[in-house]
């Protein structure tokens, strides 16, 4: 990224949003390190940008799918498919107690280290259940239902990740601001709300293509 810090400076835009990477953050369980994103955050905030993160992707410490581990071990180092590889889909919410504890863990660490620099946190990216950034063992989740139950199980279960991962935020700095993340379709975001998303969210964040 350090070839677009000064363009940016430049745009006078004022705000940037930045993965935060879980699989590169904590490799070993509860061993995080954030020296990786410490220089972006510190290069935005001395040229004025404000970043806010976004939280999202999978952890095979807590979210393994083996046919994920078998084509990367067979790829050339670093060959591997980006979505494989970054584990973009696989999310905590489908792997148990343990995945969410892990990623709740994790949104922890990164709150308490980020405090006084970084205030916002937008959870999962495109959160539809469909394509690929919704995944449960490498497939869609819930195979067996119909495309419109399917939509509002997947829609359910956001909301309910949305809801335990602001009270893992809040309890690390009560003053961060948690964001929700749709696009595309407003049916979604009606279901989101159907669901209880507005008591655990500050703002809305919308995908528009």
């Amino acid at each position: 990224p350090a070839d677009t810090y000064d363009l940016l400076a430049e745009s006078g835009v004022k705000h940037a949003r930045l993965q935060t990477g879980w699989i590169k953050c904590e490799k070993k369980r509860g061993i995080y390190d954030f020296s990786w994103l410490d220089p972006q955050v510190e290069n935005l905030l001395r040229r004025g940008i404000k970043p806010w993160f976004n939280c999202t992707f999978g952890n095979p410490l807590y979210t393994p799918v083996a046919k994920f581990e078998e084509i990367i071990r067979r790829s050339p180092p670093g060959q591997a498919p980006a979505r494989i590889r970054g584990y973009c889909g696989e999310t905590p919410i489908y792997f148990g107690e343990e995945g969410m504890a892990g990623w709740c863990a994790y949104l922890d660490a990164l709150v308490r280290h980020y405090q006084g620099t970084v205030d916002e946190f937008e959870i999962w990216n495109e959160p539809f259940g469909i394509g690929e950034f919704w995944r449960q063992n490498g497939e869609m989740p819930y195979p067996d239902l119909d495309p419109v139950s399917r939509f509002r199980k997947c829609a359910a279960d956001y909301a309910e990740m949305v809801r335990r991962s602001a009270l893992a935020i809040h309890g690390a700095n009560p003053e961060a601001k948690v964001i929700a993340n749709t696009a595309l379709d407003s049916r979604y975001t009606d279901e989101l709300i159907r669901n209880g998303i507005l008591s655990s969210i500050d703002v809305l964040s919308y995908h528009l293509y």
